[in-house]
């Protein structure tokens, strides 16, 4: 049973299933009540003017891909001219430096064509 929990693990923290969502708007305060009734924590970054003098702010509260559809709806519902961005986050990579082909130190890594690789 433990091995089901790992693999459930890694697909739900190593996969694309997770992302940010970014949210500009003049009406702050009504979308994080809104958010914050579907049970998920949102964050305000900042605050400032545009081009014309209006006042927006940007939240930022990260989601699972399921919940991005009923997000983004309630969000525009509360304020149509919101910008909603929705980015993927990407799986964080070792450098090639620090991970080898083989368990070999003295050898040198190489591509599968006999080349050294250089960084």
């Amino acid at each position: 049973m433990r091995f089901v929990h790992v693999i459930w693990g890694r697909l739900v923290q190593g996969s694309s299933w997770q992302r940010l969502m970014r949210i500009t708007s003049s009406s702050p305060e009504l979308i994080m009540k809104a958010i914050q009734a579907e049970g998920r924590e949102v964050k305000l970054l900042r605050s400032h003017k545009d081009y014309s003098g209006k006042e927006l702010h940007i939240l930022q509260l990260f989601i699972y891909r399921l919940e991005e559809l009923t997000l983004t709806d309630i969000i525009r519902e509360i304020d149509p001219e919101a910008k909603v961005d929705v980015m993927q986050l990407s799986v964080t990579r070792t450098p090639r430096s620090e991970w080898k082909r083989h368990s070999q130190k003295d050898v040198p890594d190489v591509s599968k064509y006999g080349n050294e690789f250089s960084d």
